[in-house]
């Protein structure tokens, strides 16, 4: 009998991994299409940029410019919103990069998890 219980309680214990590896599963999955959603975003504003830089560029250097601050608008000169659209790409292929190595990262930890499942269960079967 006490082999049984031995035997329950390993079982309970792959039980309970499997339901912890399935909760950890949707977790990533929902932080991955999380990540994907934030990505296109940022590789939309990366294609607005450079087609209102290339407006931009279009325009003779004596034509004023206005940014959108808040509820007003302030004047630029024609290079320095250029500079402005080359800002506002870096940094959204900045985050890009942070979003795909943080995919990475969960992508590696849900294999490890499922690897120390599938060893927890072959040793149960090694039993």
């Amino acid at each position: 009998m006490s082999a049984a219980a031995a035997a329950e309680g390993v079982d309970m214990q792959l039980k309970k991994a499997f339901q912890d590896l399935q909760v950890q599963m949707i977790e990533t999955k929902q932080r991955l299409r999380q990540g994907e959603l934030i990505s296109d975003a940022q590789k939309s504003q990366i294609r607005v940029a450079e087609i209102t830089k290339q407006e931009l560029l279009t325009l003779p250097e004596t034509t004023p410019t206005y940014q959108a601050v808040g509820r007003m608008f302030v004047r630029r000169s024609v290079t320095e919103s250029v500079s402005a659209q080359d800002k506002r790409m870096s940094v959204a292929q900045e985050k890009i990069a942070s979003i795909q190595k943080h995919r990475e990262y969960l992508e590696k930890s849900m294999k490890d998890a499922e690897g120390n499942l599938r060893d927890m269960v072959q040793s149960r079967q090694a039993r």
